[in-house]
């Protein structure tokens, strides 16, 4: 037994371990903590199991047809594979830095490697770094989940990180980050470098249990947060997804800043 379930598959890379555990039938992807990185329900494995991923899904509700999308932080590829299933025709790029990831989510959480998803085994900054010198269209939609067995990862502080992303969202895209809130988090410094790096409008929303804190920010040509336009959007994607769009709009901190300010 480990972290309350059956140890399946352990690996041990250039950055510590890779578990996966199995808890009655849910399995779940481990970085050497109890941390879970990314679950999938063996009997339902559509079902996005972990909050934070559903949270971060919100940012659907200010591009619901997002057409170029970008994942940091692959895990067990439990966004992606969502992605893949109801934006059939987008394209998705996916950065995860270590192999040895990537190998576990397409053996033990059904990945699918195929187009439309590319992914790529690097570190994010120099993936940024080399999109700077593309001249390729920007994201509609970018997803940041970074993390290690300590926690949020150390390139969210480094102040390049939100500089370069700030150049890669589209003007009317929207990105979602996820962080901890917990007793010394270091949110509130993330959440200031986002403001201070892009124009548009900055939301946040706090995960029940976990502890999870996820930030959302618009491109600058984002339209005005419309209050009634975004509540009628989660009743959209609620009926879509069978997801709990509506009860997480409702717990939505909008806006942390005006886009006036």
């Amino acid at each position: 037994m480990k972290f309350g379930g059956k140890l399946i598959h352990r690996v041990v890379d250039g950055h510590g371990p890779i578990e996966v555990i199995e808890t009655y039938g849910v399995r779940s992807l481990h970085f050497g903590s109890s941390a879970r990185q990314s679950a999938m329900d063996l009997v339902a494995p559509d079902h996005i199991e972990l909050g934070y991923l559903r949270a971060m899904l919100v940012a659907l509700l200010f591009v619901p047809e997002p057409k170029r999308i970008l994942l940091l932080g692959l895990g067990g590829g439990t966004l992606a594979r969502f992605f893949l299933q109801h934006f059939p025709d987008a394209q998705i790029e996916a950065v995860e830095l270590r192999a040895a990831v990537v190998d576990v989510a397409q053996a033990y959480f059904d990945l699918d490697l195929s187009p439309p998803l590319e992914v790529h085994v690097m570190d994010a900054h120099q993936y940024l770094e080399d999109q700077m010198c593309k001249a390729g269209d920007k994201f509609d939609l970018i997803l940041v989940d970074v993390f290690d067995a300590e926690g949020p990862s150390k390139v969210l502080e480094e102040p390049e990180f939100f500089s370069r992303l700030s150049d890669l969202l589209a003007p009317r895209g929207a990105m979602a980050v996820n962080l901890w809130s917990g007793e010394g988090a270091v949110w509130r410094e993330v959440q200031m470098a986002m403001q201070n790096h892009f124009k548009g409008v900055l939301a946040a929303l706090s995960v029940l249990g976990p502890g999870n804190r996820i930030c959302f920010v618009l491109g600058e040509r984002s339209d005005q947060l419309n209050l009634k336009r975004l509540g009628k959007e989660a009743r959209t994607l609620d009926r879509r997804f069978g997801m709990e769009f509506v009860r997480l709009f409702e717990r939505l901190e909008i806006p942390v800043r005006s886009s006036g300010n």
